[in-house]
């Protein structure tokens, strides 16, 4: 589970405030290649920040490699505030998940940030198909 509270835009990065603590996160930009995901160790897992910008209806943005759990927002940039600007599955994306991979289909074009925490030792990767 993840608990994000809040995350302010720092450069190229998100700082983010779980359980009343700050980290900088490197924002990691998805393409239509595969990218490792930048992340942060914390002692909740490896947290990590994923943009997705310009997404059309029917695009996928597909995690692999146990991206843990991950919550979705529909907007481009930080501040994210845990609550508001969320996406919902089956209005903003709908969610397949197989395996150690998680396919997010856009049903409502635009921007998404994608926040998750990975308890498990892999590195995620991102692609936009």
């Amino acid at each position: 589970m993840l608990i994000l509270l809040a995350a302010n835009s720092s450069g190229t990065g998100c700082n983010v405030t779980i359980s009343g603590s700050s980290d900088n996160f490197a924002l990691t930009h998805a393409t239509s290649v595969v990218q490792t995901i930048n992340r942060t160790e914390s002692s909740s897992g490896a947290l990590w920040v994923v943009s997705a910008k310009g997404l059309s209806a029917n695009s996928k943005v597909v995690f692999t490699d146990d991206p843990g759990s991950v919550n979705v927002y529909k907007q481009s940039d930080c501040p994210i505030v845990f609550g508001q600007n969320s996406a919902f599955q089956g209005i903003n994306y709908q969610l397949v998940t197989n395996s150690s991979t998680q396919t997010y289909t856009i049903i409502t074009p635009g921007d998404y940030l994608f926040i998750g925490v990975s308890s498990t030792g892999k590195i995620p990767k991102v692609q936009i198909q």
